[in-house]
């Protein structure tokens, strides 16, 4: 014997309410996301990368990807060429100041270019796992 109510079994009923209250909450949290503005941005672009990191959530079959290509490679210019003349900044400040910490400055902006460079073959390596 089953129990209706609206149309719906007991535990239909119990699950459509649990969703609409994961609805409503969601929607209240996400108000008051809206009001702080960097942390909205924050979760937009988070929510951005999680989808590209699986690109058949948000991609069609036989989607050509030359063009994220070309956005990445670009990208990584750009970050290499900011990261250039900051670790030129860096350098000149230290070497003005008559420090030693040249070395520190060269591994930081390497190991951060190096990172940028092999991210998305990591990436890539770890999708084809799966």
């Amino acid at each position: 014997m089953k129990i209706i109510i609206n149309g719906y079994s007991v535990i239909e009923h119990f699950n459509i309410k649990f969703q609409e209250n994961i609805f409503i909450k969601l929607n209240r949290r996400i108000e008051i996301l809206k009001q702080d503005k960097e942390q909205y941005l924050l979760v937009v672009v988070l929510l951005a990368l999680l989808i590209t990191l699986n690109p058949s959530l948000c991609f069609a079959e036989g989607f050509d990807f030359s063009t994220g290509q070309e956005i990445l490679n670009k990208a990584q210019i750009y970050i290499g060429i900011a990261g250039s003349i900051m670790c030129t900044i860096e350098l000149a400040t230290e070497l003005i100041k008559g420090g030693r910490g040249y070395f520190q400055i060269l591994y930081k902006y390497g190991t951060g270019y190096a990172a940028v460079l092999l991210a998305p073959t990591i990436f890539e390596m770890i999708r084809n796992l799966f």
